[in-house]
């Protein structure tokens, strides 16, 4: 014995001979009540919430929302320094598909890289200097 559990043997899978039959009445229930879940859905990503479940929702750090809080939409709760800020994620999503489309980026979503320039390190200025008394002389 190695100490590893012996593994059961998997069930063997459910074979249906024939397709169950669905009625109109079902199909509409059915119908209807994807319909109030993608209605609850809706109004759930209309809601305003705070930078950081925007954070979450766009997979950033909490520092980028405040960063480009007007970009993405934000409004203040209060006048003062320290006002609270909300957002909608449906107003997040569509100003990053907006931003998206002009920046000029491909259709099929591919991103080609940011190539840096680099620089010799440069060492001083382009002035000539004055000579070293006493060489040369």
């Amino acid at each position: 014995m190695t100490g590893r559990k012996a593994s059961r043997p998997l069930p063997p899978p459910c074979l249906v001979e024939e397709p169950a039959a669905i009625d109109f009445g079902t199909i509409r229930t059915l119908a209807e009540a994807i319909a109030d879940e993608l209605d609850r859905r809706r109004c759930q990503r209309s809601r305003w919430v705070d930078a950081r479940a925007v954070a979450r929702h766009l997979g950033v750090d909490v520092t980028y929302v405040y960063e480009h809080a007007a970009e993405l939409g934000a409004r203040r709760l209060g006048s003062g320094p320290r006002a609270r800020l909300r957002f909608q994620l449906d107003h997040v999503d569509a100003t990053l598909c907006l931003a998206g489309r002009q920046s000029g980026q491909p259709e099929d979503g591919s991103v080609e890289p940011i190539r840096r320039r680099t620089q010799g390190r440069r060492l001083g200025t382009n002035v000539p200097l004055l000579p070293i008394r006493g060489e040369g002389e």
